[in-house]
């Protein structure tokens, strides 16, 4: 079982390491569990967002898109919790 800080700790470093900052809200989950179950569902398709080919300039990423800009995705996890990364 991963702790609250080792999470907190990953998410800190990560968003240090690329330069960048991260928001996570945990808005409503039955158990810690599921909370960053979802929250880690939220930060794996932002990612897969910010790596997906631009249309208008095939040769770049998104990846600016992400650094200077808000992305946010909301949706229901599968045992429904909200999450969402901005």
């Amino acid at each position: 079982e991963i702790s609250e800080e080792a999470l907190k700790l990953f998410f800190t470093e990560f968003a240090q390491a690329i330069k960048g900052t991260l928001h996570i809200d945990l808005i409503r989950g039955e158990t810690p569990y599921s909370l960053w179950y979802a929250t880690f569902i939220a930060f794996g398709e932002a990612l897969r967002q910010a790596f997906t080919e631009d249309e208008w300039n095939r040769n770049k990423l998104q990846l600016n898109q992400l650094l200077k800009h808000n992305i946010t995705h909301v949706t229901d996890s599968p045992s429904g919790e909200e999450y969402k990364i901005i």
